[in-house]
């Protein structure tokens, strides 16, 4: 990460000294040391977002404390810095998910990050632990317990005969009904995530075979446009999941639920998107995810509640554009990948509920 690091660095800095890296590089990892850092307003700070004012400032005086030609307005490095802490964050297992969620929401709508190879790093490591969840939950050997040895103490406590040795014994064996009381908590534990994911395996096939949405409760066909349905499909997916980042082949269950629909425009902007939707399923969805603070974190979401506030899609777009500094008519994609969005920022709600 080190080299890596040095590298990005450059992206803002053509001739870094070796004093000036190195005091990036030990305020980075000091900054990485601190509980409970605030991951959606970093990766906010990363892609260009208006953040909290005291959350920059924090993040501005840890470097500044070290450097004190660090500035405030640094906007560039100030990025550059916040997408290498994230990466820093990553390789230490800190916040895994919840990063990885938290990039891929935005990464659509700020493609030009200063860092590129950012977004093919989460990509990756999104189908990393999508894949180890499953094989980790699913593949554990269960610990047997043992009860020799309170069996031979049972014997002892019948004979009525104690000696120095015997309670020596008796100690033992105590220690060992401890251990196998963590043991069969231990084994519950991890049997209670094997039929979690059980759950969530069972209850997409059922969705998937079914080629049914629960939320408009209609059958899907050739009848449905396939714009109309990608955001209610992304979201219906993310309501199975029980354990997030849920199942490696998301996308290709998605494909396939709207493989059963008419396909109509193939490359349709967020506006056009979310204009055909039904007033009522909008208020359900927003009901059943949040929009995060206010809104940079979920582009969709933060979409959707706009819409609401005014049926004038010419209001309510400049209004989304205000916060997300995009221009909204620029960003166009298949049903696909607007249907995958949904289903990540549904996950990323759900992830940071669950933390609280």
């Amino acid at each position: 990460m080190k080299d890596k690091f040095c590298e990005w660095y450059k992206f803002v800095c053509l001739d870094p000294t070796h004093e000036q890296l190195k005091n990036r590089w030990d305020s980075l990892q000091e900054y990485c040391e601190n509980e409970d850092i605030n991951v959606l307003e970093l990766t906010k700070l990363f892609f260009g977002l208006p953040t909290e004012e005291a959350f920059k400032a924090e993040f501005v005086e840890s470097y500044s404390n070290r450097d004190m030609t660090f500035l405030y307005e640094n906007e560039r490095e100030i990025s550059m810095l916040a997408g290498a802490t994230l990466m820093e964050l990553l390789e230490k297992n800190i916040q895994v998910t919840n990063i990885v969620l938290a990039i891929m929401c935005i990464a659509l709508f700020k493609q030009e990050s200063i860092i590129p190879e950012v977004i093919d790093i989460v990509s990756d490591k999104l189908d990393d632990i999508a894949t180890d969840i499953r094989k980790s939950e699913t593949e554990h050997s269960m610990r047997y317990i043992t009860n020799k040895g309170i069996s031979e103490l049972a014997k002892t406590l019948e004979s009525g005969t104690f000696t120095p040795e015997s309670i020596i014994a008796f100690s033992k064996t105590l220690g060992q009904i401890v251990s196998n009381f963590n043991i069969l908590q231990n084994n519950q534990e991890n049997m209670e995530k094997s039929l979690e994911i059980y759950k969530e395996d069972s209850d997409i096939l059922s969705w998937l075979f079914g080629e049914w949405s629960n939320d408009l409760k209609k059958q899907l066909n050739k009848k449905v446009n396939q714009n109309q349905i990608s955001l209610v499909i992304g979201k219906e997916l993310a309501d199975l999941v029980k354990l997030i980042p849920g199942p490696y082949a998301a996308k290709a269950f998605l494909r396939k639920m709207l493989g059963h629909c008419k396909v109509d425009k193939n490359n349709i902007t967020l506006v056009e998107i979310i204009d055909l939707l039904d007033e009522d399923w909008k208020k359900q969805l927003l009901n059943d995810y949040s929009i995060i603070g206010d809104g940079e974190n979920t582009p969709i979401l933060l979409a959707i509640s706009k819409s609401l506030e005014t049926s004038e899609q010419n209001v309510w777009k400049y209004a989304y554009q205000k916060v997300m500094e995009i221009n909204v008519e620029e960003v166009k994609s298949d049903p696909l990948t607007w249907s995958y969005q949904m289903y990540l920022e549904c996950l990323l709600v759900k992830d940071n509920i669950s933390e609280e």
